[in-house]
């Protein structure tokens, strides 16, 4: 028995004139980089184990070659994969990888939805091996694209720089989810000593950290706590809510809560606060990059907010389900199966890009007001991001 690593070798590993050659197409339930499959490519050889690659899914194949010289080679080969998502009636979207010989802005592809074909360019701002999402619009009564780049999974953030895109038709709803580089421990500090200057009271023995029973990051104790011991005490002028925001910054507020013609009315409160929560993103980005773009409502805010938006800037969300039903259509529609989470999922991720729409139509001043950064990502980071409270 033979033991290869299966690593890719681009399209086309070239040993020389082939002496056979077998297609092994990549099982469901395997861990790419760890699982090992058992294949006989020829029934004169011996069994080859094969390490599935890293960048490997189910669904890909493994051309396997065996060379003049007796040895063995393996390439990576995605099909081009159409994945339509099934919704509780007819299917709703589909995805399409872009093959590597199209031309962006020329190249028409054929897109399968359910028993509709639907004819698609593909976009100028796309490249071979980008995905293409197909969505019916039930609203607007039409198909709308957009271009997801790189990976077939979501997002990979870079720790400097903004993560995987993707990028709507309308540039206007390109979602962005930046990611800074920070002294994290630094921010937290900075953040426990400007809550402790306004009045709070934060425990020493909190510190940012993740708990090895969950996993998740967050607040943790390193020291025993006695039954009954305060850790955390914020005064509620100090909460970024409904009631604080509307006193805080009135003129974003209440451009949305009080004057908005667009948005219901049981939702302009929510919504105010939204936006509130993104100006503050936008100010944390600005400052963090040194730019000059700061938004003209920054100016009397509790240090305890800027010091806040200096961790969120750092913070990776873009595997929250809204944003990842944006980039991965159908992604929990089986893993959730029987849940109706997913279509859940799926509509508040529709309902934030129509809302983000609202604000900027609502707040015509919106770069002075939420700030020159401000995009669809920062929307849904503010969103999606544990920074919103609600008390009266």
């Amino acid at each position: 028995m033979t033991d290869s690593s299966a690593q890719p070798q681009g399209s086309g590993a070239n040993c020389g004139t082939a002496q056979a050659q077998a297609v092994v197409t990549i099982p469901e339930n395997v861990t790419p980089g760890q699982t090992r499959l058992q294949v006989q490519p020829d029934a004169n050889e011996d069994h080859l184990v094969l390490t599935v690659p890293v960048e490997a899914r189910p669904g890909d194949n493994l051309v396997l070659t065996k060379c003049a010289d007796g040895e063995w080679t393996c390439v990576l080969q995605k099909p081009h994969r159409i994945q339509p998502v099934n919704g509780t009636g007819p299917v709703k979207a589909a995805r399409l990888q872009i093959p590597d010989d199209a031309q962006p802005g020329q190249t028409k592809l054929q897109i399968t939805v359910g028993e509709e074909i639907v004819h698609v360019t593909v976009p100028e701002k796309a490249k071979p091996g980008d995905w293409l999402i197909l969505r019916w619009d039930d609203a607007q009564n039409h198909w709308t694209l957009t271009v997801q780049h790189g990976m077939a999974d979501g997002y990979s953030a870079d720790a400097q720089q903004d993560g995987s895109r993707c990028i709507a038709a309308d540039d206007d709803q390109e979602l962005s989810m930046k990611i800074l580089k920070i002294d994290q421990e630094s921010a937290f500090e900075a953040m426990r000593s400007a809550a402790c200057s306004a009045g709070a009271f934060v425990s020493s023995k909190l510190s940012r950290g993740t708990s090895p029973q969950l996993g998740v990051l967050g607040m943790i104790v390193e020291e025993p706590v006695s039954a009954g011991e305060v850790l955390m005490r914020i005064p509620a002028k100090l909460h970024i809510s409904e009631a604080t925001c509307a006193s805080k910054m009135p003129l974003l507020f209440n451009a949305i809560a009080a004057d908005s013609t667009c948005i219901s009315p049981l939702r302009r409160n929510e919504v105010g606060l939204t936006a509130c929560v993104s100006a503050l993103l936008c100010d944390g980005f600005s400052r963090a990059l040194q730019r000059d773009e700061r938004s003209s409502i920054m100016q009397d805010l509790p240090e305890l907010w800027h010091r806040y938006a200096d961790m969120l800037v750092a913070e990776n969300f873009a595997g929250h389900p809204y944003v990842r039903c944006l980039t991965n259509p159908g992604m929990y529609q089986s893993a959730m199966a029987p849940s109706g989470e997913p279509a859940h999922y799926d509509l508040m991720a529709g309902d934030t890009i129509a809302i983000y729409t609202l604000v900027k139509q609502e707040v015509p001043a919106w770069s002075d007001l939420i700030g020159r950064e401000f995009n669809l990502g920062v929307y849904m980071g503010a969103l999606t991001r544990p920074s919103v409270t609600k008390v009266s």
